[in-house]
Formats: C-alpha cells, sequence, structure tokens
C-alpha cells in the first residue's frame, strides 16, 4: 500500500473497558476514545460480560476518534484489533452471542481443570500447549459449557475470542491468529494446529473453531453499513490482529530476545520475548507464539492487578470519585496523592491480591485477597498504596521465577494504566530491584496493534524495524537502595501469606459452596 496514506487505528477490547486509538505512522496518537463496561460476578469466582457491550463500545470509540482526529478516511490505512483472552464468545450461525461470554479471570471451572488432570494430566497438557492446567484457558470453559448449557453447545457454531469477534463484525470473516489460538489451550503449540486429542476432549470439531494464519494478515475489508456508522470509508482493511499479551509487547518493544515488558492493566503479565519455547519444570510459566513470527514469549499472568486498585476505588473512594468529576480530573491521580502520603512498606499492611483465585506462578483458582498487618494506625493512603505494593510483589514473585529457569531479566519496561503514575513505577523498580523503563505511548497495546495494521498492508516492513523507530524510551527509574532492602523483607512475609493460608482459601469455598 501507498504510504500516502497516513494513519492507523488501534483498537484494544480491555476487560473493564474498550479503547480506540488513531495513530499517524510515527506512532503518535493523534486522537483516541475509552468507554468502560462492567465485570459481571453473579456468584464467587465467576466473571462474564455481553459480547455485544465490547461492540457497542468498540463504535461508540471509532466514531469519536475519527471525529476527533479530522482526518481524511480515506487516508486510514488500516484498522488493527486487540484485546483479553482467553475469554470464549459462542457464537450461532447468524453471528449472534449465544451466552454471556466466560472472561479469562472466571475461575467456575475448576471441577473441569480437575478432569483434565485425571485424563491427560498436567505434564502432557503442558508439553502440548506450552500451558499449565488452569480455569483462565478455553479449553476448561468449552468444556463447562457443554456440561452446563447444552442448549447454547448445540447450537454453537464458532467459537471465538473478543478481537476475533470484533474483526468478525467488522469483515463478515472469521480467523483467528496463533497466539490467540495457544491461548485456548487448543492449540499444539509445536505444530502449530488444532490438537486433534484436546479437541476430542473438548467435544468440539476443528470447524468450530477459526481458521489459523498470522496476525498480520488481512481478514477483510469493513463492512459498508459499519463504515457509515464511524464515519470510515468502505473496504479499509482490517488485519487480524493478536491478543493484548502479545500485543503488548509489540507495543513495548519486546520482538528480540531477552526483551522483558511488564503491563499492568486489570490483569498484569511479565512477559519476555525468547527465541524458543522454554519450558518451566514446574510449570509456573506458560509460553505462546509471538505475534512476531519466529519468536516466543514466555507469560507469567496475575488476575487481579489493576482491577484491585478500581474495587477499591469503587467501594472505598466515593469522596475522591466525587470530587474528581468536580474538578474534571481521574480519581485514580487522586488515590495516587493520597497513597504518596504512606511511607514505604506500609508500616506493614500487606495486601496479596488474589481476588479472583491467581495465575503465575501459585496457579489456585481459589486463592483469595486478603489484607494483613492492619493496626489502628492504618489509614487509607495505606490501604491504597499497600494495594500498589501487593502487585509490585506479585510482579517480582513472577520475575523470579524467570530468572529461576534462567531468563535474565535486566530492566522492566513497564506499560498499562500503572504507567501513568511516577509514583507506583517507583515502587516497582524498588520492589523488584530492576531498572524500570517508561515508554513515549502509554498504551502500548493500541500501539502495538497499530504497528501490526501497519505491517499488515506493507506499510512498515516488520514489526521489529518499527519498534526501533516509534517506542522512544523517555524515562528510566533505577531503584532506591534502602526501600528496596525493605521490601526483600517484606516480600518474604508475602510469599509466606499465601502458602500459610492455602488450606484456609480451600476451606472458605468448601464452606460456602
Amino acid at each position: 500500500m501507498s504510504k500516502d496514506t497516513h494513519f492507523l487505528i488501534g483498537i484494544d477490547i480491555g476487560t473493564t473497558g474498550s479503547r480506540s486509538i488513531l495513530f499517524d505512522l510515527r506512532g503518535q496518537p493523534l486522537s483516541s476514545s475509552y468507554m468502560e463496561y462492567p465485570v459481571e460476578t453473579p456468584y464467587p469466582g465467576w466473571a462474564e460480560q455481553d459480547p455485544n457491550q465490547w461492540w457497542k463500545a468498540t463504535l461508540s470509540n471509532l466514531k469519536k476518534v475519527v471525529y476527533k482526529a479530522k482526518v481524511d478516511p480515506q487516508k486510514i490505512a488500516v484498522i488493527s484489533v486487540t484485546g483479553h483472552q482467553p475469554s470464549p464468545v459462542f457464537l450461532d450461525r447468524e453471528g449472534n452471542p449465544l451466552c454471556k461470554s466466560l472472561l479469562w479471570m472466571d475461575r467456575r471451572t475448576f471441577p473441569q481443570c480437575k478432569l483434565l488432570r485425571e485424563t491427560i494430566g498436567e505434564d502432557e497438557l503442558y508439553g502440548k500447549t506450552g500451558l499449565r492446567i488452569d480455569p483462565i484457558y478455553s479449553l476448561s470453559k468449552i468444556m463447562w459449557v457443554r456440561e452446563n448449557l447444552p442448549q447454547v453447545f448445540r447450537q454453537t457454531y464458532k467459537i471465538l475470542q473478543p478481537k476475533d469477534f470484533i474483526v468478525f463484525r467488522f469483515t463478515g470473516k472469521i480467523f483467528t491468529d496463533y497466539a490467540s489460538a495457544s491461548a485456548t489451550q487448543l492449540l499444539d503449540v509445536q505444530k502449530l494446529e488444532w490438537s486433534p486429542q484436546l479437541l476430542k476432549i473438548a467435544g468440539l470439531s476443528a470447524d468450530k473453531l477459526p481458521p489459523l494464519t498470522l496476525s498480520t494478515s488481512i481478514a477483510g475489508g469493513l463492512l459498508g453499513q459499519v463504515a457509515s456508522q464511524v464515519g470510515l470509508t468502505e473496504g479499509t482493511p482490517v488485519v487480524v490482529g493478536a491478543g493484548d499479551t502479545t500485543v503488548s509487547a509489540v507495543g513495548t518493544g519486546v520482538v528480540r530476545a531477552g526483551y522483558t515488558c511488564v503491563n499492568i492493566g486489570t490483569s498484569s503479565d511479565v512477559i519476555t520475548c525468547v527465541n524458543k519455547p522454554i519450558l518451566d519444570p514446574e510449570k509456573r510459566i506458560g509460553y505462546y507464539p509471538h505475534a512476531v513470527p519466529g519468536k516466543y514469549v514466555t507469560i507469567a499472568g496475575a488476575n487481579t492487578s489493576g482491577i484491585s486498585l478500581r474495587w477499591f476505588r469503587d467501594e472505598f473512594c466515593i469522596l475522591e470519585k466525587e470530587s474528581a468529576h468536580t474538578l474534571d480530573i481521574d480519581p485514580y491521580d487522586l488515590m495516587n496523592l493520597e497513597a504518596q502520603k504512606s511511607k514505604p512498606g506500609c508500616e506493614g499492611l500487606i495486601f496479596l491480591p488474589y481476588l479472583l483465585g491467581e495465575r503465575s506462578p501459585v496457579f489456585d483458582p481459589l486463592a483469595r485477597g486478603c489484607f494483613f498487618g492492619l493496626t489502628l494506625r492504618h489509614q487509607k493512603s495505606d490501604f491504597i498504596r499497600s494495594i500498589m505494593e501487593g502487585i509490585g510483589y506479585s510482579i517480582k514473585h513472577r520475575i523470579d521465577a524467570e530468572e529461576e529457569i534462567g531468563i535474565q531479566v535486566s530492566s522492566i519496561i513497564i506499560a498499562g494504566g500503572a504507567a501513568k503514575s511516577a509514583f507506583w513505577r517507583q515502587i516497582v523498580a524498588d520492589i523488584t530491584g530492576k531498572k524500570v523503563r517508561l515508554l513515549a505511548v502509554s498504551e502500548a497495546t493500541c500501539l502495538g496493534a497499530a504497528i501490526l495494521g501497519g505491517v499488515g498492508v506493507q506499510i512498515y516492513p516488520t514489526a521489529e524495524d518499527m519498534c526501533d523507530k516509534v517506542i522512544p524510551i523517555v524515562e528510566e527509574r533505577e531503584p532506591i537502595p534502602d526501600n528496596h532492602l525493605l521490601y526483600q523483607g517484606l516480600f518474604n512475609i508475602y510469599k509466606t501469606l499465601y502458602s500459610n493460608n492455602k488450606r484456609l482459601f480451600e476451606e472458605i469455598h468448601r464452606v460456602i459452596s
């Protein structure tokens, strides 16, 4: 495609909201729009959403970014979508969702995971897919729908991931990329094809899943009826894209072996680019094919990172929300200022951020959050800071696991909502003992999507080439030695909190179930 076409759109279907950003070819954002939507939790451990909410938010955001940028729609080269996963969407033949999507953070499939351990087994499944048995993945979720919603399962025509659902609505075409397919736990990661063995366990035929292709492949052109709603040109190319984990790796420049990023959004991921699959004997670290062909990424994900702070905001920071509305600022800015009143370590208040079970490194769907060390001296500022620190401890826990299997992490590129807070960036540096680097663009997922789109329409030669040009480092933070020493002692207590309470988490589940 001619470089006379000057603009790219990246869309991120997040867990708690959707964002669209229009970029120029240098990766500079020209306009953006964001819309929140709720996570429904009808029972403990459940988390689901209506996929139509993602579509509504996407259309609204897209219309706004096109209008605000005031660019010629014919000069928008490509639309590229990323999104949370694995959160399967069950579609009928008309393309309508048959039920709400079981989100990646949903932990209801504990019985199905137990069955997987008894049948295929943890070692074989990890060796085949690069992922351990856990409720996060689509395999156990599909099994749950088959057993509990048999009518939905019988009527299912295709099972897609959120970004594939949006691409389908844009183009009428159904595809997925290899990295997103891997996240379903139905892909043989060595052969890069759907596994007949795992399909049989799920009760699926291969035609229920999308055809596989590269993330930069063009899925199709924007349908006329969609284009007219959002102010774009019919036929605008839409690429297949990839899930938020691998796309955030692209958007943070983690496209060469040894580069590491920490993306802190609703959840958080420690992502490292490697040249070949690296298996963890303890199965704490998973891996996917990268959105960049020929590379892989190691993944160490946590369930409830940024959403822990959002939970505290919504339940206990009503005054901050009201004040922020009056002042026309973000309530998180006020919470950030409040947290700075607290000392490092919060005088012994430690937050365990397991509000919906946990993935790496403990992989326990029954784990729960807690505040430990509470005294009469503690104030709201300590609670806010302890949440930030608890997420920092979680990051260190996962980085330590990566380094134990030979992955060297010398520094961290930080992205996501937490990257906007200099205070939080310093906390991460102090806890991990690593240099923390900040990028010029904080919304790495939308930028990563745009870069993949640019490669797809041949404006950019490769993702690696463009990452070097459009993702400058604007800040580096070194750990403060005294703070790091303090946090080392508190981190050891943090780890013990889980191990000492594991039996009690199981007992709570038994009592309330």
